[in-house]
């Protein structure tokens, strides 16, 4: 059954100078088929979503939807992802935003940094109330569920490359974190700083989050309200013909 998932998107408004975020909603069987289908959305109607202004730097900051109350596992898992999508929109929008303040408003930053944290707080609440309540019935950390799925497609990728050790090495952390073991913190810095530290070298990342990687996060693509005009004049001329 399709479920209402809405995508928090943040970009930097050359115009006016500043980051904003957008909301895109799309109809999914899961959040992992609603990603990509958000990135379509965006990138079809791109006019639409920016007010037809130029936009830059666009990258996703989460998923979000409403989980199910009979289903432990996606209840949890919707609180994460709120948590982790707001976090991700205030290190996007927010908090650039005040940086780029001239005179800084040290009050408001503080303020800003103060809601960040709690953030991470709750993200963390979250997680312990699903482990005391439902470990023994084998939920899965609720903060890295999502992470977890991407990684074991990062995990394929690396295979086929034949990075063995690297894959051993990603292969255990994931399923010690799924056990709720201390790994699952370095599952966090894995997509939050998009690299792997392993027998003493950074093994970089990135391309995993790029928009044709297996978990888009951010896309090179400007938009221009030009490319919209010269992308409705294709469609006309293609129905012409």
């Amino acid at each position: 059954m399709n479920t209402t998932y809405a995508g928090i998107f943040s970009y930097f408004s050359p115009e006016y100078g500043e980051y904003f975020d957008l909301a895109v909603k799309v109809e999914a069987d899961d959040r992992y088929e609603a990603r990509e289908k958000l990135w379509l959305e965006l990138e079809k109607r791109p006019e639409q979503h920016f007010s037809d202004q130029p936009a830059k730097d666009i990258r996703l900051c989460g998923v979000n939807w409403q989980g199910s109350r009979i289903d432990m596992q996606d209840y949890f898992d919707a609180m994460a992802e709120s948590c982790k999508t707001e976090i991700n929109r205030m290190n996007n929008v927010d908090i650039p935003n005040e940086r780029k303040r001239t005179p800084p408003n040290e009050e408001q930053m503080a303020y800003k940094k103060g809601e960040l944290s709690g953030e991470w707080s709750q993200l963390h609440l979250v997680d312990c109330i699903a482990r005391d309540l439902y470990q023994a019935h084998g939920i899965i950390p609720p903060s890295i569920h999502t992470e977890l799925y991407y990684a074991q497609k990062m995990t394929d990728d690396l295979y086929r490359q034949k990075e063995y050790d690297l894959v051993g090495e990603l292969d255990q952390r994931m399923w010690n974190a799924s056990q709720w073991g201390d790994e699952k913190r370095l599952i966090q810095d894995l997509f939050r700083e998009q690299y792997i530290y392993f027998k003493g070298n950074y093994h970089g990342m990135e391309k995993h989050f790029a928009r044709d990687g297996c978990f888009p996060v951010h896309t090179d693509t400007e938009y221009t309200p030009e490319q919209a005009q010269a992308y409705a004049l294709r469609m006309e001329m293609g129905g012409m013909s």
